[in-house]
């Protein structure tokens, strides 16, 4: 995909959850079903990426939609997408889950490694889904292109929930090389998303 056509479906697909949400405003319930179809499995793969298990990932999805529908204008953003805000939301849920369900005393950084997250073995479902077919490989190249030691501190940080202080102590390296690794590890993101736009 070029990233002029990159955009231009971005900003279509914007237009289109925006014309969504003002249905709903006006309690049109295949407006929620639309939505729902559109945007369901990619929340629910991050929540069981995140949790790992289904009963929380279903609640959270319930509890996302049901707030989307009763209150619709809370999403309707120009200067964010639609899709990012409901995946920002979900990503501070089921932190918050996490937390309250305690985080496990040891992190296997091998098992950190082994997420399909900097892999192309990305699940089939997921890649039913057009949004992440569309962009799927530009994302996954740029992630492959940050070291073992970026990945390990991304994944911990973003799906994992854990503080820099925790990672730093599982690693038993100083806090500042885990923040260090963090900022290199979203600069590089950043660098590589804006050539490609």
């Amino acid at each position: 995909m070029r990233p002029e056509d990159f955009v231009s479906s971005a900003l279509q697909r914007n237009e289109e959850d925006i014309a969504l949400l003002e249905r709903m405003r006006n309690c049109d319930e295949t407006a929620l079903s639309d939505m729902y179809d559109k945007y369901a499995q990619i929340c629910y793969s991050t929540v069981m990426h995140m949790l790992r298990s289904v009963e929380d990932a279903e609640e959270i999805i319930h509890d996302i939609f049901l707030e989307i529908w009763n209150k619709p204008d809370r999403y309707k953003n120009n200067h964010t997408s639609f899709l990012a805000q409901i995946l920002e939301k979900i990503h501070k849920w089921a932190i918050a889950k996490k937390r309250e369900r305690g985080f496990p005393k040891h992190i296997d950084l091998n098992d950190v490694h082994s997420t399909s997250l900097f892999t192309l073995s990305t699940s089939r479902a997921l890649s039913k889904v057009p949004i992440v077919n569309e962009n799927r490989n530009a994302v996954i190249n740029v992630l492959q292109q940050l070291n073992l030691e970026e990945q390990q501190t991304l994944t911990l940080a973003y799906y994992g929930g854990y503080k820099l202080s925790e990672i730093a102590e599982t690693t038993r390296l100083p806090i500042d090389i885990i923040k260090f690794r963090l900022i290199d590890a979203v600069a590089t993101i950043k660098s590589s998303i804006s050539e490609k736009i």
